[in-house]
């Protein structure tokens, strides 16, 4: 996997990852996610990130354990913020997760065909209500 990432002109970014499930029902704007009418599922090989466009293939490598796997932006997110940063640059399924043995919140980098923009976060804010 590595060796198509060094000979394909890919873009880079560096992050943490972290690790959702399809239990998790939270989403700020859900009328943003790629299908909104399709189920996520905990064993499919999907990501959610803020700025790639939908349904685009995307590398997700992990730092710590050296594994790579490929996986698809279907979703928008993670929108946690601290201060002037988001706290993560993606959402991994369990399923993406599992094949790079993470734990959950883990240093990554995601290679992308197209250019990632690494926007700043918007003044609005998104309280997460806790029942």
């Amino acid at each position: 996997m590595l060796i198509q990432i060094l000979f394909l002109k890919l873009f880079l970014q560096t992050g943490i990852g972290t690790v959702f499930s399809a239990v998790d029902k939270y989403n700020p704007d859900p009328h943003l996610a790629c299908a909104p009418h399709q189920i996520l599922k905990d064993t499919d090989l999907v990501i959610a990130h803020r700025e790639l466009p939908c349904f685009a293939k995307v590398i997700v490598c992990n730092v710590r354990t050296e594994k790579c796997t490929s996986a698809v932006v279907k979703d928008r997110g993670p929108f946690g913020i601290t201060g002037n940063h988001y706290t993560a640059i993606v959402d991994m399924s369990e399923a993406v997760a599992k094949k790079l043995d993470s734990n959950g919140f883990e240093p990554v980098l995601i290679f992308s065909p197209v250019p990632i923009p690494n926007k700043p976060p918007k003044k609005k804010l998104y309280i997460r209500k806790l029942s």
